[in-house]
């Protein structure tokens, strides 16, 4: 019997890519970037959104990268953003010589791995605080420092350029786009390529994939700037991630629970949800539908409330657009607002609130408001350290006429943004990262009469059948595979190479041979990448919990 098979270790093969490919600079000089010529559309622009993926290891850099630019040699007119060392990222932009500056803080950019960056400009929007600039990094709003920016670039007569400075540093997916893409669809579209159902793809100006590559000559997918790179300085190499081709089926028959009369009797009664008392944390996730136009006056998204409100949880959405976030313990209550107009007017979009009571204040994260995956706005307000002991069903809706529900998730910890973004159009299972913190989960498939079953069995639901009703809807959701077609595919089959063990929240990785190994989330974003030398032993014990794909076995950390 092999050592494999003696210790219940598990054997894998190496790994590696064919396909798919990406650009690297090799050297660290201001000539070592990717020409993409002189982008007319970026200038004298009103909007723009630049996206890429990129792979850099921060500690390794001489200094710095200049992740992209288009600037002239007298800066008068620039669009440019430059990462530090450090991880501190820099933005800036300059209209004939009134240039601005935004500025993360140190340790914004991810010190390792494949990231996908996105910048934004709109110049109606006046200030970086309003929406002029927002950068995003895998899908997550970065906050940046406040700064005014003109309400266009200028002219800049320069090429786009990918680098310069930039050692080592890899480029992927470069999207050029003459509108101000929305977060939502920055985040749906991020892992995929540019395909003809992509909403806003009359809007692109250039397009790299690196998979048309002709001597030193790099194809523009979307026909308009074919860029060029110094082969002595450059090359184009395999890109170790994995981008879908295609998008996935949604689930053919999604059921969804309406509501059908506007009075406070109608609602979906979860009963006593105990994890929802004395809590330190939680997270409310779901899916609504609602016209606003079309309401009696406002509904109540969900709540869990004492009839006298003393502790009580509550969401109420306004006809204006308004929402109102209400929590009080003991009667020492608390609510936040967001500005009418918020909520948006129709359509299915995604909700979820997320409490951290070590937080304090909203500003500082106690409570955080997310639509579509957007973190929204909301005024300043100061929340207990733990709910009260709410002796109440939590109900949803009521009143609520002709609003719809789907995919309700209460979990008893604070998910992040990363984790509500990768999540918030897949059917849950046993992959998701935080599996273990679910309290309850309605998704409205198997219902008997009134009653709806709780996914996690814990807290059945129960609603009039008068005033509710189980129908189908037409929100598209989908199965998150158990391994991402895009790494099945690229796999090359060998003998045993690696050694896998997980215990302890840890992964021991012994090289049986020297190679390179690649850690994948069960979405196909590379996680880590490290090079293992012949019975080599490596512990990983800083990845979270969760699936991952170490190259071709699934594991899983606890």
């Amino acid at each position: 019997m092999s050592l494999c098979c003696v210790f219940s270790i598990l054997c894998v093969t190496a790994q590696s890519f064919e396909e798919n490919k990406a650009f690297q600079l090799n050297v660290n000089n201001g000539d070592a970037y990717l020409d993409c010529g002189n982008i007319a559309e970026l200038n004298e622009a009103a909007q723009y959104t630049i996206e890429m993926w990129v792979n850099v290891t921060l500690s390794e850099l001489p200094d710095r990268f200049v992740m992209f630019k288009k600037e002239q040699s007298d800066e008068v007119n620039r669009i440019k953003i430059q990462v530090e060392k450090n991880g501190q990222i820099y933005i800036m932009q300059s209209n004939g010589g009134d240039g601005a500056f935004a500025q993360t803080a140190a340790g914004a950019y991810p010190e390792s791995g494949w990231h996908h960056i996105a910048l934004v400009y709109d110049g109606a929007k006046g200030t970086s605080d309003e929406g002029a600039m927002i950068l995003y990094i895998d899908g997550v709003r970065q906050s940046i420092s406040n700064a005014t920016f003109k309400s266009t670039t200028g002219n800049i007569d320069a090429p786009f350029a990918l680098g310069g400075p930039a050692l080592n540093v890899k480029y992927d997916e470069v999207k050029v786009w003459n509108k101000a893409l929305s977060a939502a669809t920055i985040m749906e579209w991020k892992d995929y390529k540019v395909l003809d159902s992509h909403p806003e793809r009359e809007s692109l100006v250039a397009y790299y994939d690196f998979q048309k590559v002709s001597g030193n000559t790099v194809s523009d997918e979307a026909e308009n700037y074919p860029a060029l790179f110094d082969e002595t300085e450059a090359a184009v190499v395999n890109a170790e991630f994995a981008i879908s081709e295609e998008q996935p089926t949604p689930i053919a028959v999604n059921n969804g629970f309406r509501l059908n009369v506007n009075n406070g009797d109608a609602y979906l009664d979860c009963g006593n949800i105990a994890e929802l008392n004395e809590a330190a944390q939680y997270t409310i996730e779901m899916w609504v539908n609602v016209t606003l136009s079309e309401l009696p006056d406002r509904f109540v998204m969900f709540k869990k409330e004492q009839s006298d409100e003393v502790n009580r949880i509550k969401i109420q959405v306004e006809k204006s657009g308004q929402i109102y976030i209400m929590q009080s313990n003991g009667g020492d209550g608390a609510f936040a607002q967001t500005a009418a107009g918020v909520y948006p007017e129709s359509g299915w979009h995604h909700i979820a609130l997320v409490y951290d009571g070590a937080k304090g204040t909203s500003d500082e994260g106690a409570m955080i408001l997310y639509i579509d995956g957007v973190r929204q706005l909301i005024s300043n307000a100061t929340f207990k350290s733990t709910t009260g002991n709410i002796d109440a069903p939590f109900a949803v809706g009521g009143p609520a006429l002709n609003v719809e529900y789907d995919e309700i998730r209460i979990w008893n910890k604070v998910l992040s943004e990363t984790v509500i973004n990768e999540w918030v159009s897949y059917r849950l299972n046993d992959s998701h990262p935080e599996k273990e913190s679910l309290v309850a989960y309605y998704d409205f498939e198997d219902v008997s009469d009134n009653q709806v079953a709780d996914r996690q069995g814990n807290y059945p639901a129960t609603f009039k059948s008068g005033e509710g009703e189980i129908r189908l809807n037409d929100l598209q959701l989908f199965e998150k595979e158990n391994l991402p077609t895009a790494i099945e595919e690229r796999q090359a089959h060998s003998d045993c190479t690696l050694q896998i063990i997980t215990a302890g929240g840890e992964v021991r990785l012994k090289g049986l041979v020297s190679q390179t190994v690649s850690v994948y989330n069960l979405s196909g974003a590379l996680v880590r990448t490290l090079q293992i030398d012949k019975d080599e032993e490596v512990t990983l014990s800083d990845l979270p919990r969760g699936f991952y794909i170490v190259n071709r076995q699934k594991i899983i950390i606890k």
